[in-house]
């Protein structure tokens, strides 16, 4: 009679047992487990040392990564060890993103659901920031941030995509005008004046890469104008890109909300 022939299948489990609030140190019992993140802010996720082909983290050990939180989780590599082929290389997670990693015994790989191919995780289809609630300007005549998205170095590939849209809304009374403008790394691409009684959506923007430049390409703003003719800006899609969207008014005692907005990274 033969002997019966087992093997150790691992189980899919909550890595450490439970959801994290804080950078996990990974255990060799997590294989094939998931470590669900959810922080209150932005952490570093490192993964373990590979221990070649034996040892806690040998060839073949594996475990995914999901965050669940409303900030950026940035998953790295250990010191002088590779990610996907690039040393002390890292991942960027936004929220509602995750991957698979696994090990040679030497650097780490990933497989990623949701990537732009750059490296960086964006929610489907393509969508890196959404406002989670309606936001009111009111008593000041200066003019105020209303919303601000980072877009990580190298998000947009070379040719691809950034576009942005949203609604915005005014009251009626008292007399005066509300002003937005959308400013890229603080050079204003598209300045809009709503008239005393609009109520008015915030205009869809098109922006390409080329190269390290931004070209701005269309401007549509709801009954009002479409603006097309390429405009490079001096802005490296390389390098981190800060987009703000900046309200004003005339009238301290009026009020002008930003009731949503999109911003989307769409690569070839």
């Amino acid at each position: 009679m033969r002997a019966a022939v087992t093997s150790a299948v691992p189980t899919v489990g909550l890595a450490g047992g439970a959801i994290q609030t804080a950078a996990y140190t990974w255990a060799a019992g997590d294989l094939g487990n998931c470590l669900i993140l959810n922080p209150a802010s932005a952490i570093s996720q490192a993964l373990p040392t590979p221990t070649g082909s034996s040892g806690n983290f040998a060839n073949g050990w594996n475990a995914s990564v999901e965050n669940v939180s409303g900030s950026v989780v940035t998953l790295t590599a250990p010191s002088g060890v590779s990610l996907d082929g690039v040393s002390n290389g890292s991942v960027t997670l936004y929220p509602n993103t995750g991957c698979r990693f696994f090990t040679d015994g030497t650097n780490w790989y990933t497989t990623r659901g949701l990537s732009n191919g750059g490296g960086v995780g964006l929610k489907a289809p393509g969508v890196l920031y959404t406002s989670s609630a309606a936001s009111t300007l009111t008593g000041t005549t200066s003019q105020t941030v209303m919303a601000t998205v980072v877009i990580p170095a190298n998000a947009i590939a070379d040719g691809g995509k950034l576009e942005v849209d949203g609604i915005v809304s005014a009251n009626t009374s008292p007399a005066g005008t509300r002003q937005f403008t959308l400013a890229l790394n603080g050079i204003s691409c598209l300045t809009t004046t709503l008239a005393t009684t609009a109520f008015g959506s915030f205009p869809y923007m098109e922006f390409y890469r080329r190269g390290t430049s931004m070209v701005h390409a269309t401007s549509i703003v709801p009954a009002t104008s479409i603006t097309a003719g390429l405009q490079t800006r001096a802005v490296d899609p390389t390098q981190a890109i800060t987009l703000t969207m900046l309200m004003q008014l005339a009238n301290a005692a009026d009020s002008i909300t930003l009731d949503a907005m999109t911003v989307k990274v769409l690569n070839k």
